[in-house]
């Protein structure tokens, strides 16, 4: 079992929300898998998009 910190990355800033429309049982198979890494929606989506916009930026430079 890791021991990851859960919340926003230290230096963060809360900004703004960003709502997304997903289904209930993909909102519930995300929330599980986000578990088990141990850290929360709000963390993870934000590395996501984070990792995404970087591949985006990559290809398009």
């Amino acid at each position: 079992m890791q021991n990851k910190k859960r919340g926003r990355p230290k230096g963060i800033k809360k900004d703004k929300r960003l709502y997304v429309m997903i289904s209930s049982d993909l909102k519930e198979r995300y929330q599980k898998a986000v578990d088990s890494e141990y850290t929360n929606i709000s963390v993870k989506t934000c590395d996501l998009i984070l990792e995404y916009v970087k591949k985006v930026e990559k290809g398009n430079g």
